[in-house]
């Protein structure tokens, strides 16, 4: 059996000024104790240009497997929504983490439809 995998549609980041480079928003070290933290696309790939980006979705979700692999919601709300329909057009589940701000981890959530 494979390692669970995390996937995440993209690492969003700000530009911190104090030490000259980009940031991530979030911190995704909880996530990972679901399983290996995946990232499909790279910070250079532009939302903007979305017939590019599906291929390259495409490709990272080729081998999701709805049973053991995850996903988190973050990041363009149109890249999210391409990852969440290739994943559920191949399975009917999908393993969503929620961020819950009260215990400051991921939970797993399972949308079946």
């Amino acid at each position: 059996m494979q390692t669970p995998r995390v996937f995440i549609p993209q690492v969003v980041e700000r530009w911190d000024a104090d030490n000259d480079r980009f940031e991530p928003v979030h911190d995704f070290s909880s996530a990972g104790e679901y399983g290996m933290i995946t990232t499909i696309l790279d910070r250079n790939d532009n939302p903007m240009f979305l017939a590019r980006m599906t291929t390259k979705i495409k490709d990272a979700l080729k081998d999701f497997e709805g049973a053991s692999d995850y996903f988190v919601a973050v990041g363009d709300p149109s890249i999210v929504a391409i990852c969440t329909g290739l994943i559920l057009r191949r399975s009917n589940t999908l393993k969503l983490l929620k961020w819950d701000k009260r215990t400051g981890r991921y939970i797993a959530l399972q949308i079946s439809v």
